[in-house]
């Protein structure tokens, strides 16, 4: 009569056990990655959404009290983003156009196309009165 040494476990035993712990963690790794990547694109979105804004700023300085229409343009590195800014009179359709002198202020931040990403755009829009001079 044969004995077996029953004081452990058998190879196959070990081996069903990691492949029950591979199934069932392994959604777990996936919704994690998927977590981050979403993190992290959300925190690029906020970052063109400050840089917008700063650049509002900026572009406010340098615009001529005068002017009635201004745009400038700047390519910053960290994220990869165009930042526009532009002063222009309203669209005559808007029913905002019966207030004279109402501009219209936009600054649109472009994220640089990445293959396989679509670019994305974050904009700030905001209205600029600026009375018309009156003409002697």
């Amino acid at each position: 009569m044969t004995h077996f040494n029953r004081n452990g476990f058998m190879l196959v035993e070990v081996m069903v056990a990691i492949a029950a712990i591979g199934i069932i963690l392994t959604p777990v790794y996936l919704l994690q990655a998927t977590i981050f990547g979403q993190t992290a694109d959300v925190c690029t979105s906020f970052d063109r959404v400050i840089m917008a804004r700063s650049y509002l700023e900026q572009a406010r300085r340098e615009v001529k009290d005068e002017s009635r229409s201004f745009t400038l343009e700047k390519k910053e590195n960290n994220p990869e983003t165009v930042l526009k800014y532009q002063l222009k009179e309203l669209d005559k359709k808007s029913s905002l156009a019966a207030v004279k002198g109402l501009l219209i202020e936009q600054v649109d931040a472009s994220a640089i196309p990445v293959k396989n990403k679509t670019a994305v755009v974050e904009t700030i829009i905001t209205f600029n009165y600026k009375p018309e001079s009156k003409k002697a």
